[in-house]
């Protein structure tokens, strides 16, 4: 019963609200909205309430309960959704309600959604296209240090600073 994470634009790039708006991980907010979006009914399942708790459809607000709600704002309305247990039977399926709705329904599509808050953030620490390095210098634990380099932009192979005396690379480009 509370807020996992809050998805949202801002500028170019999406952000988790609860998190001081840190990158939301795109492949996961994709792979999620694309299998909504191309979710089918497979099959209808209990309009009980009280059998909701065996799929995972259940109130998300209730003790217990391992169902995701997820809520949507845009300029189009989308119904709001109870996302139960998924990857049924192994399958590329789960379970679902539409909030409001008493039917639940086996849903076609592979989600992964993200139960803690630090499943919707963006892992990637930098990332830097590998044409704008120039030099890479890693100072082990023990003090070794291991620079390598390239001459230009074009260049596509670097070349190791101060190879120890007696070593050779394996081949050219394994720098």
């Amino acid at each position: 019963n509370q807020v996992i994470a809050t998805l949202a634009r801002d500028g170019e790039r999406w952000v988790v609200r609860e998190a001081g708006d840190y990158p939301a991980d795109l492949g996961k907010l994709r792979q999620n909205l694309q299998a909504l979006a191309d979710a089918r009914r497979l099959e209808e399942k209990t309009a009980a309430p009280e059998f909701y708790g065996r799929l995972g459809v259940d109130d998300p607000a209730e003790s217990g309960s391992r169902a995701i709600r997820l809520d949507f704002q845009g300029p189009t309305p989308v119904p709001a959704v109870i996302l139960g247990d998924t990857g049924i039977n192994g399958a590329d399926a789960a379970y679902a309600r539409r909030v409001g709705e008493a039917t639940s329904w086996l849903v076609s599509g592979r989600y992964a959604p993200g139960k803690l808050r630090g499943d919707w953030l963006d892992r990637a620490v930098v990332d830097v296209p590998a044409a704008k390095v120039r030099k890479v210098t890693i100072t082990q634990p023990d003090r070794a240090v291991l620079t390598i380099t390239k001459e230009t932009e074009a260049a596509t192979d670097f070349a190791v600073a101060e190879l120890p005396p007696g070593q050779a690379l394996s081949y050219p480009g394994i720098a």
